[in-house]
């Protein structure tokens, strides 16, 4: 297990601040880098746990709020505001451990608190991407990804600096707009239909709540029967 998994698990255990972050260079990269594939791994273990459930238990996935604006108004506040308001709001103010001697002792207590609660608020602010919020339970279950990205950011920022967060922050947000979305900007998502009384059919998305309706078919045309041509007088 790489060094810096092993430093994100015990950080879990127990966080703890650090005396200063690591600086830039080729080491910050590499630790960026492992970071990185570790946050990743965890959000496959969780997709594939979610698609189990989703098969065994017959668990949906709550609709989300709808998105009625352009797609790059939302690519620029998913991948770049966000990142950086979110990341300033919940981990700017994790403070080292640059203090006064006597101030040290409360701050090993205080931190570990205050890693938690921001964690855990900022996956509970996911819960408004759905349109029925904390009054979805099964909505708890799609912002474990926010609880556990939340935790390596905090990681990131103790130890590579706000940067490295608003960085691993940004690249997460990038991969799952460009897997909803695609390069044209067009959300891809599943549909739920079902045939109205009058045979239109309603389809409602199950990732937007976006609604396309079908007109019923038209009686098909008859095709005029062809008549025998008469046999040729002998």
């Amino acid at each position: 297990m790489p060094a810096v998994w092993r430093d994100f698990f015990q950080f879990v255990r127990w966080p703890a601040p650090t005396p200063a972050c690591q600086r830039m260079g080729r080491g910050w990269i590499g630790s960026f880098v492992t970071l990185s594939a570790l946050m990743w791994t965890g959000l496959i273990v969780w997709l594939g746990l979610v698609l189990g459930a989703e098969h065994l238990l017959s668990i949906d996935a709550p609709p989300r709020v709808p998105w009625t604006h352009s797609a790059r108004l939302l690519a620029a506040l998913s991948i770049v505001v966000a990142p950086v308001v979110e990341e300033i709001a919940f981990r700017s103010w994790l403070p080292l451990t640059t203090r006064p001697a006597r101030k040290r002792a409360s701050l090993a207590v205080l931190f570990p608190v205050a890693v938690w609660t921001s964690t855990i608020a900022f996956a509970l602010l996911h819960l408004t991407n759905f349109r029925d919020g904390p009054a979805s339970v099964s909505a708890l279950l799609f912002v474990v990804p926010q609880l556990w990205s939340g935790l390596i950011f905090a990681f990131a920022r103790m130890r590579l600096g706000l940067v490295a967060a608003i960085l691993l922050h940004a690249s997460i947000n990038a991969i799952v707009f460009l897997a909803t979305h695609g390069l044209d900007g067009e959300v891809s998502e599943s549909w739920k239909c079902r045939r109205t009384s009058d045979g239109s059919i309603h389809c409602v998305g199950q990732e937007t709540g976006r609604n396309k309706f079908y007109p019923p078919p038209s009686a098909p045309v008859q095709s005029p029967t062809a008549q025998p041509r008469p046999s040729a007088a002998r």
